[in-house]
């Protein structure tokens, strides 16, 4: 594969490409006859080409979510969906990985079954009654009660590996009412370390950056805006903030007209944990002068109204991977606009420079110096309130080895869960004792 620009992350998106079974997908070999250059700019040509508009309907009818008509080259072929319900698993009978010396090649599970259970207390539940061996992305209350019921501690391994995500709070920064002096004030305001023990049982990181701790790119030296309701008060009255009229709530002049610092703060209405956090900004809030209102959103109409720029504070999250970071999509001006991610309005000509160089920068040391310099700019302007980066609360049932939990997503790998000895003999001895009672039944 060859990439036409420079970029970081070419070669790891080559690698990343699945591979699907041609054999499967495309017996008669016609795509052959094409290129994904050809597929990229003869886009408009091919589309009226009813050879190829043929290949596509059929494609699209045929190959639909009928267990038979999916085929991948993993280690599983599909055996059953129901909708809501599960997804089956079935190790192929001749999976050739199984055959290499490579160990993180075998697949050792014959069956895997994806419960889907949407409600997060009813999961637990599953958990407790054996009908789950592995429950990842527990809420931390839920995993920490696990934690001290003795039972639950004899059956799972309990872990809570570090996640490549974290929270926010975004600001609106063309809003005139949250200039740089406000904004780092509010920052002062936010107790990070008391909103991870109320809400997430201590089970955090603190973040300063967008830049994962887990990266060794991360800048360490960040930590500055740490809570301090003295520090803050100093900003805002720096920042031409006053109670004129003794209502407790700040004020000032601003294009005219004298507003107050009342400020409303959207956050999913699905999200306990958002809730509670701006509960407690809240409360330390007020003792500034800030009125602080909470306000909740359904998803999508929450998503839509910060594409508009329809907002002074967001709560929200990004995920990311254990590669080098491409900060165009978030950071960039050229994302500053409806459908871009750069919702706050950070960037000035000087961080897209810097955010361009390191798109093509391959030298690894020249590359993390330029991510050490645009940390320290985006930490300058404060746009985010980084909050924390969330552990992933994850239960294992000790009948299995080779169960180590990731911080990648979903944190663990079921293809390498191998049934212990002891309990594999154990299995195989009720299997042969019911087969027994069966034949002396026939008899």
């Amino acid at each position: 594969i060859y990439s036409k620009d420079l970029y970081i992350l070419s070669e790891i998106s080559a690698a990343s490409v699945q591979i699907i079974p041609e054999y499967h997908y495309d017996p008669q070999g016609f795509m052959r006859n094409f290129t994904i250059k050809d597929l990229n700019e003869q886009s408009d040509k091919l589309s009226n080409d009813s050879k190829i508009a043929d290949f596509a309907a059929e494609f699209n009818i045929k190959y639909n979510l009928e267990p038979e008509m999916i085929s991948g080259s993993g280690a599983y072929k599909l055996k059953e969906i129901k909708t809501s319900q599960h997804i089956i698993l079935e190790l192929k009978e001749d999976w050739w990985g199984n055959k290499l010396e490579a160990e993180h090649m075998k697949a050792y599970p014959e069956q895997v079954i994806y419960k889907i259970i949407s409600d997060k207390n009813s999961a637990i539940l599953a958990l407790k009654s054996n009908e789950l061996d592995v429950l990842s992305r527990m809420l931390p209350e839920n995993f920490q009660e696990l934690k001290d019921e003795p039972e639950i501690v004899k059956r799972f391994n309990l872990t809570s590996p570090d996640q490549f995500t974290y929270v926010y709070i975004g600001f609106n920064c063309k809003n005139p009412k949250l200039d740089l002096l406000t904004r780092k004030a509010i920052g002062h305001v936010t107790n990070r370390e008391r909103i991870i023990d109320l809400t997430f049982g201590g089970l955090a990181t603190e973040v300063n950056s967008p830049i994962s701790p887990l990266k060794a790119h991360c800048h360490k030296g960040l930590t500055d805006m740490n809570f301090d309701l003295v520090k803050a008060k100093e900003l805002l009255a720096e920042s031409g903030w006053a109670d004129s009229d003794g209502d407790g709530i700040l004020d000032k002049e601003i294009e005219g007209k004298r507003v107050p610092l009342s400020l409303a703060f959207k956050y999913p209405s699905s999200s306990s944990s958002a809730k509670n956090i701006g509960l407690l900004i809240q409360e330390e809030a007020e003792r500034v002068g800030i009125e602080f209102k909470l306000v909740a959103r359904e998803w999508t109409v929450m998503l839509e109204e910060t594409k508009k720029r329809d907002f002074d504070m967001f709560f929200a999250g990004w995920s990311a991977a254990p590669i080098p970071d491409d900060l165009k999509q978030i950071w960039h001006t050229s994302s500053d606009t409806y459908d871009g991610s750069n919702r706050v309005g950070f960037g000035t000509e000087a961080t897209d420079k810097i955010i361009d160089e390191i798109r093509v920068t391959l030298d690894e040391t020249k590359r993390n110096e330029l991510y050490q310099t645009i940390q320290e700019e985006i930490h300058k302007e404060y746009p985010y309130i980084f909050l924390f980066a969330p552990k992933n609360c994850i239960a294992v049932s000790k009948r299995f080895e080779n169960t180590n939990t990731y911080s990648l997503r979903p944190g663990y790998f079921p293809m390498r869960f191998k049934l212990k000895e002891s309990v594999a003999k154990r299995a195989n001895k009720n299997t042969a004792e019911e087969k027994k009672e069966e034949k002396t039944e026939t008899h």
